[in-house]
């Protein structure tokens, strides 16, 4: 027999002793005084890792902070980031962390600025124009009351005792009696003449002026009677129709002012309300300037939000990269406030409660164990990441009794959970 031969006789016995030690456990029976297989534990231990595996929910989960701060894009429209601080770097408290660009707003401030100042001189030159329509209607205002002043007192002073009226009464009843008195002498010359016996040219001359008196009577007497019947009420009529006339001249002109000061007060409130809301837009550009450049509320450690659910691109948090309004954009953690955030699976969930002690164990410092307690526990699950959709997942917050300094946010976590006798 050759070396070869005998090296292949070897190989098949040795598969025929591993498969019946193999096969053994499957087809032979075991004897009742058989004996478990040594472990290397005792019973005790063996019990108390039983116990341990019942009475422990085993699940992974993330480092984070519990108060991350989260720095979000405060603009009210999509913008360009110009410049950010590195992932990870450290930061004062005033230190500048990204810069947006703000060319977009600083145009639209151009505009509201020439916009207010256009609306400031309106808002003058509405309030001027206001000015002049009181004074005009004050100014008419008071004419008014002086024309209907004016025509009351002409009214009154015709038909008083001792006005015009009664003033051209005595004249014309002076004249009635100055004509009558000059008829009696033209008579009574007459009549001498003729007891006389003048001659005729005498007499003729003295009945011409008797006639020419006569006529002055009848005309003294046809005017009084004019100005008593007919002069006298038509002036009476006149001065009222006067009063009338100024009144609703002044009262037409008090409207027309009125309107067109209500015209103005109108413009000028329209201007102010014009005004008012460009010098809102001018604010709120100014404001949005402001949110163009963002600094560090506090000290910390800077991290760059990461947009994508799974991880697996780069931060798009960089130079040029766009960024829509409300985006998160940054994160300044509280590295003393850590909490490690657990999915329990959904069979496991309801035996997870508030307070439960938890031992976690950290990838990347596998020989320190921390201890914390279970803060809160999510009523409602989310679904699992890719291709583990199905999975129902329970959100657990649990929090660090003694955080070491070697803790680093990101870093993932066996967290053991003390759940007790809990089924």
């Amino acid at each position: 027999m050759n070396r070869r031969t005998t090296i292949l006789l070897g190989g098949l016995l040795l598969l025929v002793g591993v498969g019946g030690v193999l096969l053994k456990p499957a087809f032979a029976p075991v004897a009742d005084d058989a004996q478990p297989a040594d472990d290397g534990l005792t019973d005790a231990q063996r019990k108390a890792l039983q116990e341990r595996i019942l009475n422990t929910v085993r699940e992974r989960g993330t480092l984070e902070t519990a108060d991350p701060l989260e720095i979000r894009c405060g603009l009210d429209q999509p913008s360009t980031i110009l410049s950010v601080v590195r992932d990870g770097a450290t930061v004062k408290k005033g230190d500048v962390l990204l810069r947006l660009d703000d060319s977009t707003l600083q145009t639209e401030l151009s505009i509201h600025k020439i916009e207010v100042a256009k609306l400031t001189a309106a808002v003058t030159k509405a309030g001027q124009t206001l000015a002049g329509r009181k004074e005009q209607l004050a100014a008419q205002i008071a004419a008014g009351k002086l024309a209907v002043r004016a025509a009351e007192l002409g009214r009154s002073s015709y038909a008083a005792k001792d006005g015009e009226f009664q003033v051209k009464l005595k004249a014309a009843d002076a004249e009635v009696a100055v004509a009558g008195k000059r008829m009696a002498a033209a008579a009574s010359v007459l009549n001498l003449l003729k007891a006389n016996s003048a001659n005729r040219a005498e007499l003729a001359k003295a009945e011409a002026e008797l006639e020419a008196a006569t006529q002055a009577v009848a005309l003294a007497n046809a005017k009084k009677t004019l100005l008593t019947k007919h002069t006298q009420s038509r002036q009476a009529a006149e001065h009222e129709a006067a009063v009338a006339r100024n009144q609703a001249e002044s009262l037409h002109a008090k409207t027309d002012v009125s309107l067109a000061l209500s015209k103005a007060e109108a413009d000028l409130q329209s201007r102010k309300a014009e005004l008012r809301l460009a010098q809102a837009k001018l604010a709120r550009v100014n404001r949005q300037l402001k949110l163009c450049t963002i600094a560090a509320p506090r000290d910390g450690i800077v991290l760059h939000v990461v947009q994508t659910a799974r991880r697996l691109e780069t931060s798009a948090i960089e130079p040029g990269a766009s960024v829509r309004p409300r985006q998160s954009l940054l994160q300044l953690p509280d590295l003393k406030r850590l909490q490690v955030r657990v999915k329990v699976h959904e069979t496991r969930a309801h035996r997870i409660r508030k307070g439960q002690a938890v031992s976690l164990r950290f990838d990347a410092i596998p020989d320190t164990v921390f201890h914390g307690k279970v803060k809160s526990i999510s009523r409602f699950p989310t679904r699992g990441e890719w291709p583990n959709t199905d999975l129902m997942l329970y959100e657990t917050i649990v929090t660090i009794d003694k955080p070491s300094p070697g803790l680093r946010i990101g870093m993932s976590a066996l967290a053991e959970i003390q759940v007790g006798g809990e089924k």
